[in-house]
């Protein structure tokens, strides 16, 4: 029953904080694809690690998690209005190059076909 809860707790902390990044006001926010690769929480559930992505390349995705650090209250603030938790997890974002590599795999698996239908 605990791991449904703790699992549920997560899928929501993920959820509230993709629909939060879109109100962040942030030069370096504007108009960038930020997904969050995947969410890791403490067993206490008092440190959230959240892994961000955008299709940007990695040196973006680091200036993007540099703007969410920095808005890092007012996102926690925000969670918590959101979230009828008892603690509201500390969040710490870090860089994941994720999406990138998974473009970078496709458009190589599309270029691949394409290069042997012209053989």
């Amino acid at each position: 029953m605990a791991s449904h809860a703790f699992r549920n707790t997560s899928e929501n902390i993920k959820r509230e904080l993709d629909s939060i990044f879109k109100e962040v006001k942030k030069p370096e926010l504007d108009g960038k694809f930020i997904s969050i690769a995947r969410l890791e929480m403490s067993k206490d559930m008092a440190v959230a690690k959240v892994y961000i992505s955008t299709l940007s390349g990695m040196d973006k995705t680091e200036k993007v998690v540099s703007a969410l650090k920095a808005a890092k209250g007012f996102i926690r603030g925000e969670l918590s209005r959101r979230l009828d938790l008892r603690h509201t997890p500390e969040l710490v974002f870090i860089p994941d190059d994720s999406m990138e590599y998974g473009a970078r795999i496709s458009k190589l698996i599309e270029d691949g076909l394409n290069g042997d239908k012209n053989d």
